[in-house]
Formats: C-alpha cells, structure tokens, sequence
C-alpha cells in the first residue's frame, strides 16, 4: 500500500530545521555513504553494487519527495562547497595527451 506523501513546507522549516538537515545531509553524504559503498564494492561482486548504488538514488529520489526545496538548497550548498574546496585544496590532474608527449 502507497501512502501519499505531502512535500514540507519551507516557510514552516526554520533555519535551525534546515541547519539540522544540512548536518546530517554532511554526516550522511562524507561519512555513512561512502563508507557502505567501500565495503560493498570490497565484496567484489558488481551486482551488489549495482544494487546499491540503485537503492542509494532511489532513497535521493525519497528525500525529494519529501521536500524538493530542501534538496535544492543542500543540492546549491554542497556544490559551493565543492567548488570552494577545490578551489582552495584542488588541483589539476594532467592530461591523458601531456602525459603521452615526448620532450
């Protein structure tokens, strides 16, 4: 049986709600997430990850059911996040035709 699920509203979610959401979208998505797919891939059998790796993008796809415009902000942060942390920390790998070519 499906149950309907209504999308939260935003203009009810304070800023300390969206904060917590943050969190635990962080704690999830740099410790819990690639700490599973390190020991299913270590099972060394592709199916099972493939099968993760589906049921984690489905268990995205809940998330935004639940609420698109919290998804969309953590969405927006992360990607600053990322940017900026390359930006500070990244660097450049070099290409696969430098790395080819004869002095």
């Amino acid at each position: 049986m499906c149950i309907p699920m209504e999308p939260v509203n935003l203009k009810a979610l304070d800023r300390a709600g969206l904060a917590a959401f943050l969190a635990v979208m962080l704690v999830a998505g740099t410790l819990l997430i690639p700490r599973a797919m390190r020991m299913i891939v270590g099972l060394r059998r592709p199916e099972t990850t493939a099968v993760a790796a589906i049921g984690i993008a489905f268990g995205g796809a809940f998330l935004w059911q639940v609420s698109p415009e919290a998804n969309l902000l953590t969405a927006f942060a992360f990607g600053i996040l990322g940017t900026l942390g390359f930006a500070v920390w990244g660097r450049d790998l070099p290409l696969a035709a430098d790395a080819r070519r004869i002095p």
